[in-house]
């Protein structure tokens, strides 16, 4: 599995099966809180550990569905997301800032979950969405 890191420096990493579980039955199980209703959608590679968990292993666990893109534009990604009624997105910050300063926030609307990895959100990201969608960062 793949992770730049925080500081851009590449580094691979090898798991267990047990890993794989364990981070289902905590991270996602008690913070993302998912149910088979969940729309799981985004942006992140397979490779890495946040595609994986994000678009692969929490909805998997959950009995959740998972839409899978290819290459997108952040507007691109928001569209597909509110046509397939996606409630948990995972993306980059500035994808967030993308979707918004293109005037798409309508097209976060069916999100109760917005999650990020890298760099902090600015707060003002998710208080532009109506409903703000909570957010874990």
């Amino acid at each position: 599995m793949s992770d730049l890191g925080f500081h851009g420096h590449p580094k691979i990493t090898m798991h267990f099966h047990r890993d794989i579980l364990a981070i289902a039955d905590t991270y996602s199980q008690h913070v993302l809180r998912p149910t088979p209703d969940d729309v799981f959608s985004g942006s992140p590679p397979l490779a890495f550990t946040f595609g994986l968990g994000g678009l692969v292993i929490f909805p998997l666990r959950a009995g959740a569905r998972s839409l899978l893109t290819e290459r997108t534009t952040p507007s691109e990604l928001a569209e597909l997301s509110h046509e397939a009624g996606a409630t948990i997105l995972f993306t980059a910050p500035t994808a967030y800032r993308t979707i918004l300063r293109e005037g798409n926030a309508a097209k976060l609307s069916t999100l109760r979950l917005g999650v990020s990895a890298g760099r902090t959100s600015p707060q003002t990201s998710g208080t532009r969405c109506t409903p703000p969608p909570a957010c874990s960062c």
